[in-house]
């Protein structure tokens, strides 16, 4: 594994399992952060992001069946599929190669403030050949 995603995984793991002064949304947008670069692994060795309905866990399993997958693409201990409330994210692909993963914060609905607040995290993808 490269050691730029190594250490990413760990500053991500260790900001959320071991700070207990962040807040519940900055734990799970330092998920969201780590997910990009795995996401972008799996786009890199697999020609695009997985699709909507294979979602997160094709960085987990080669549930698409992609006869390239090198993963997993993440390995923390943790289920990176869920934001800090336990929710499992919104994954989307959308057409024009971008993925898009939303937290619906602590209320687990759309809109809200406060904690309360979405977050949306945009994956884009890099020219093809580039990680």
């Amino acid at each position: 594994m490269n050691k730029k995603v190594v250490l990413a995984i760990f500053i991500c793991l260790a900001l959320f399992a071991g700070c207990k002064k962040m807040s519940e949304k900055d734990k799970t947008f330092s998920v969201m952060t780590g997910l990009d670069e795995a996401l972008k692994r799996y786009r890199f060795d697999c020609g695009d992001f997985p699709s909507t309905e294979v979602g997160l866990k094709g960085l987990v399993d080669n549930s698409a069946g992609c006869s390239n997958w090198k993963g997993p693409y993440i390995e923390w201990g943790i289920d990176v599929t869920k934001d800090a409330w336990g929710r499992p994210f919104v994954y989307q692909l959308a057409e024009e190669g971008r993925a898009t993963i939303i937290s619906y914060g602590a209320d687990g609905k759309p809109g809200g403030s406060g904690q309360d607040t979405d977050l949306t995290f945009e994956v884009k993808k890099r020219p093809k050949g580039m990680m």
